[in-house]
């Protein structure tokens, strides 16, 4: 019996541990080491939330592994970004630039996250860096295939107008009308409004909706969500719920060919929060 009691006391401290420690076990990892650059599928996003900051962010998957889910994390290889174009040429085998991150305000080193995702590289700009070119490059050491230019041009920012923050809407009664402003006619944008909602009861909900129902018409500069959009969107939706809208000016950019798919895309978003009510 002293046994079990102790065996019992080891389970429920490790379980403690693993909640408080964070740990996700809905995604893994695997090192650079065992996958090829065109077994590569990358995720780049360079995101300005507002005119004061800009973020980019990367993530790479290996294409050989079914699972959404499994991340490639790096060691001895590293992603940069530039502001200033072409950048591969530069010689960045100082140990002082390896270890700093920054060679200056327009070149920068993407570091992991930390525990929250470690699969996840990133580094922040000053500004938001409309019109300019972001470069992302991956350099991997030894024999292995380099990524050096994946290129993506920042569209232009815009301010949202409505609804105000801390609105109330009834899901029963109310559309939710969203405004933005200035449009953008570039018909290299898209624009689209990811609505996601925290709800008293505990459950989370989140959708994306087209900011235009007409392929003619890139930017409308409005869009009302109707309540019977969102009772489909969220099925089951009981209201009381923080919900944030965000709206998206997304431009896609050009992939450096070394990977074997994915993406780059430069996003300006702007979000508000607002109240929904029975």
């Amino acid at each position: 019996m002293r046994y079990q009691k102790q065996w019992r006391c080891l389970v429920a401290w490790w379980l403690v541990a693993t909640v408080v420690s964070g740990c996700d076990l809905s995604s893994s990892t695997i090192g650079e080491d065992r996958v090829a650059t065109d077994d590569m599928d990358a995720t780049i996003r360079v995101e300005a939330r507002d005119a004061t900051v800009t973020e980019v962010w990367a993530q790479l998957r290996d294409m050989n592994i079914s699972s959404d889910n499994v991340y490639v994390t790096l060691g001895q290889d590293s992603f940069r970004a530039s502001t200033v174009g072409d950048f591969s040429t530069l010689d960045f085998s100082d140990d002082l630039f390896g270890n700093v991150g920054d060679l200056s305000h327009d070149i920068k080193r993407l570091h992991a996250e930390g525990d929250i995702d470690p699969e996840k590289y990133s580094a922040r700009f000053p500004g938001d860096y409309v019109g300019r070119t972001f470069t992302v490059s991956f350099t991997r050491k030894g024999k292995r295939t380099s990524a050096p230019l994946s290129t993506v041009v920042m569209p232009e920012g815009f301010t949202l107008d409505g609804p105000a923050t801390d609105q109330m809407f009834s899901l029963a009664n109310d559309d939710i009308v969203v405004t933005w402003s200035p449009v953008t006619t570039n018909s290299a944008d898209a624009m689209f409004l990811n609505v996601s909602a925290s709800c008293a009861n505990g459950r989370s909900y989140e959708h994306d909706f087209e900011a235009s129902g007409d392929p003619l018409v890139v930017d409308p500069g409005t869009r009302t969500i109707t309540t019977g959009e969102l009772n489909l969107a969220f099925a089951g939706i009981i209201p009381n719920c923080n919900v944030t809208i965000m709206v998206v000016r997304s431009r896609l950019g050009i992939l450096d060919p070394a990977y074997g798919q994915g993406s780059i895309t430069a996003r300006q978003e702007r979000q508000v929060r607002v109240l929904l009510v029975p």
